[in-house]
C-alpha cells in the first residue's frame, strides 16, 4: 500500500507541471495587456515600459516561466501584481471558504443523488425510474451559473426566505446560523448538478450488480430484497459510485468559481475570477494550481479507499500490477 501511494504521489509532479504550462501560456497568449489594467488606457509609453521591467515581462516566455517555476520551487507563490502583497496571503485564508462550500455541496450531492439512484435502481424500467432519470438529465445538462440565478430570484428575491450574496451579514454576523443561511443557496446551486451525476453512477452500477447470479441466488434464499441491497448489491457496486464521488468532489472545487461569483461568496473561485479579469497573472497561476493540487489529493484519496471496499484492488496492489 505505501508503495502504491508513494507512487500515485510522484505522479502527481508531471500532472502539475503540465498544469503550470498551459495556464502560463493560455495567460500570457491571453488578448489585452498587463499594463493597460494596470495603469489605465492613459499611461504613457515609459510607464508602460516601466511596468515590463519590473515585473519581468520583457523577456521571452520561457525565461519567464522558469524564474516563476524557479520562485514556486522556493515555496514562493509570487507577488500579485494588483493588489501589490504576497499572493500566498491573498488566496490561502480563502481557501477555507472553498472548502467550506464545496464539501457542503458534495454532502448535499451524494445524499440526494445516492438514494435517487437507489430509488431508480429498485424500480428498475419504471415510472419511477423514468422521471428520476429525466430530472436528473435535465439538472445534470443545468449550467451551474444560470440555476444560481434562478435559486436567487426565487428564494432571496421573490419569497426573501434566504440571503442572496455574501459568506455573512456586513453588521453582527458571522455567527453559525448567519453562516449556515448564506450557504443553503450556494450549496444547493451547487450540489444539484453533481448529485444528477452521482444519481446516474449509482442507478447504472446498482441495475449492474443486481443482474449477477449471487444476487439471484441471494433471492432464492428467501434473504429479503433490503437485506440483498443493504449487504449484498450495495458493496460491489460501490468503487464506480465512491469514484465518481471523489471526482465530483475535485470538479465542485474548481466548478464553484461560477457559484462564488454569482453569490458573491469570498472563496479562492471568486478571487480567481478577479484576478483573470484584472490580469493579475501570479494570482491566476498560483489559484489554479492549488485547486489542481486539490483535485489530485482528492482523486488518490478515493483510489485509496477503493482498495479497501473493493478485494480485486487489493489483490492488484499487492501483486505490483496498480
Amino acid at each position: 500500500m505505501a508503495g502504491f501511494i508513494i507512487k500515485r504521489l510522484l505522479s502527481v509532479i508531471p500532472v502539475l507541471f503540465g498544469v503550470s504550462v498551459l495556464v502560463f501560456l493560455l495567460l500570457h497568449m491571453a488578448p489585452g495587456d498587463v499594463t493597460t489594467t494596470l495603469l489605465g488606457p492613459m499611461a504613457t509609453e515609459e510607464a508602460r515600459q516601466a511596468i515590463r521591467l519590473r515585473y519581468g515581462l520583457d523577456q521571452p516566455l520561457p525565461v519567464q516561466y522558469l524564474t516563476w517555476l524557479g520562485q514556486l520551487l522556493s515555496g514562493d507563490l509570487g507577488t500579485s501584481w494588483v493588489h501589490r502583497q504576497p499572493v500566498a496571503q491573498m488566496i490561502l485564508p480563502k481557501f477555507g471558504a472553498t472548502a467550506l462550500l464545496a464539501l457542503s455541496a458534495a454532502f448535499l450531492a451524494y445524499v440526494i443523488g445516492f438514494f435517487s439512484g437507489i430509488l431508480a435502481a429498485n424500480r428498475a424500467y419504471s415510472a419511477t425510474d423514468r422521471v428520476v432519470m429525466a430530472v436528473t438529465l435535465v439538472l445534470g445538462s443545468t449550467p451551474l451559473y444560470w440555476l444560481g440565478l434562478i435559486l436567487v430570484l426565487i428564494f432571496a428575491l421573490e419569497l426573501r426566505w434566504l440571503p442572496a450574496t455574501g459568506m455573512m451579514k456586513i453588521v453582527d454576523g458571522g455567527g453559525i446560523v448567519d453562516i449556515a443561511q448564506h450557504l443553503i443557496l450556494p450549496a444547493v446551486s451547487s450540489a444539484l448538478p453533481s448529485a444528477a451525476i452521482v444519481a446516474r453512477v449509482t442507478r447504472a452500477a446498482m441495475v449492474e450488480t443486481l443482474k449477477q447470479n449471487y444476487i439471484r441466488v441471494a433471492r432464492a434464499k428467501g434473504i429479503s430484497r433490503r437485506t440483498i441491497l443493504r449487504r449484498h448489491a450495495l458493496r460491489n457496486a460501490a468503487p464506480p459510485i465512491l469514484t465518481v464521488g471523489g471526482m465530483e468532489l475535485g470538479y465542485l472545487l474548481g466548478g464553484v468559481v461560477f457559484t462564488e461569483v454569482v453569490f458573491a461568496w469570498p472563496g479562492i473561485g471568486n478571487q480567481l475570477y478577479q484576478s483573470i479579469v484584472g490580469h493579475d497573472i501570479p494570482t491566476v497561476q498560483a489559484s489554479v494550481l492549488l485547486i489542481a493540487l486539490a483535485f489530485v489529493l482528492i482523486n488518490l484519496v478515493v483510489d485509496v479507499v477503493n482498495i479497501y471496499v473493493e478485494p480485486r484492488s487489493r489483490l492488484a496492489v499487492a501483486s505490483g500490477r496498480a
